[in-house]
């Protein structure tokens, strides 16, 4: 075979070769930035403790759950394609973005600091399925995210996704808020069994001045 074809063919081979082989992620504080979540990284995923993920390592990863760990940011978890379980509740996040993580199956954020921009997003990321659970709220809450409305509940079901709620003892269906407010004309006939919510989530009396959320709906309370 003449040179110039064996240098072609090498060539060759090293392209097919390389297109098929993934780079290592390192972890460092550039793919991973958060130190909480970078030191759950190295503890639980990098399995051979070599400062990197491997192919092998990322496609093992199924679930993951980091609540609890005062985290600000996931960012790095776009690397973990495979993931289907995702439970990031009790953390600081602003942010979630989960375009990347189309196995994901079940997501559980409550109690962080995501606003309704960020709900938005998280909602648009989800990736359309057969069935899925989204979990943003934890009621009664002194922080917590900005809740659903009715508009985003109803989006994440066009995608297969049941949004939900606990109240401190079970998971309930989400129904989302109302984005409109009602006023408050005479006295309500306040059911002492239904909650009563402040626009943060936070769980107030029937005596609360200002915007409350009762029963689902949006009220203005003077």
């Amino acid at each position: 075979m003449p040179m110039k074809s064996r240098f072609l063919l090498l060539f060759i081979t090293l392209a097919i070769y390389s297109l098929g082989v993934k780079a290592d992620v390192v972890i460092d504080d550039n793919n991973f930035p958060d130190e909480n979540f970078r030191s759950y990284i190295s503890s639980t995923i990098d399995k051979d403790k070599d400062g990197k993920l491997s192919d092998e390592e990322i496609t093992a990863v199924k679930e993951i759950m980091v609540d609890r760990r005062d985290i600000t940011t996931l960012k790095g978890i776009e690397f973990l394609t495979a993931l289907t379980y995702l439970d990031c509740s009790y953390n600081q996040l602003t942010a979630l973005y989960l375009s990347m993580n189309t196995a994901l199956t079940e997501l559980y954020c409550y109690k962080n600091k995501l606003d309704a921009a960020a709900i938005e997003t998280i909602i648009s990321n989800l990736s359309t399925i057969e069935e899925g659970y989204f979990a943003p709220v934890m009621l009664p809450a002194e922080e917590t995210n900005t809740l659903p409305t009715k508009e985003q509940v109803a989006a994440a079901k066009a995608k297969g996704w049941t949004t939900l709620y606990n109240d401190g003892s079970s998971w309930e269906a989400y129904e989302g808020v109302s984005t409109g407010i009602g006023k408050v004309v005479g006295d309500i006939k306040w059911d002492e069994n239904a909650p009563i919510y402040n626009t943060k989530g936070h769980r107030v009396g029937k005596n609360y001045k200002g915007v409350i959320i009762y029963k689902g709906k949006k009220i203005l309370k003077k």
